[in-house]
């Protein structure tokens, strides 16, 4: 893939889109107080992977991202107890 971004065949690339689909711990109620938990505190999801996505295309473009936009929703509402 970088290869063929690098060849210029399919002209610069003006977007990337990336999914993850999972279930995180430190997201539960309940969770350990960590810097993933809270918001605030800059955790989440996108903290966790998203930031490897924007690493992923830095690589495969060579270039730097201009802007990042994110969106975070539970697949479901609650998690069964996992004992």
């Amino acid at each position: 893939i970088k290869q063929l971004l690098a060849s210029g065949e399919l002209g610069a690339p003006l977007h990337f889109s990336f999914r993850c689909l999972g279930n995180f711990g430190f997201l539960a109620d309940g969770a350990t107080y960590s810097h993933w938990v809270t918001r605030e505190g800059g955790g989440g999801v996108f903290s966790a992977v998203g930031t490897h996505f924007v690493d992923l295309t830095r690589y495969l473009t060579g270039r730097e991202v201009v802007a990042v936009s994110a969106m975070q929703h539970p697949l479901v509402d609650s998690m069964p107890d996992p004992k």
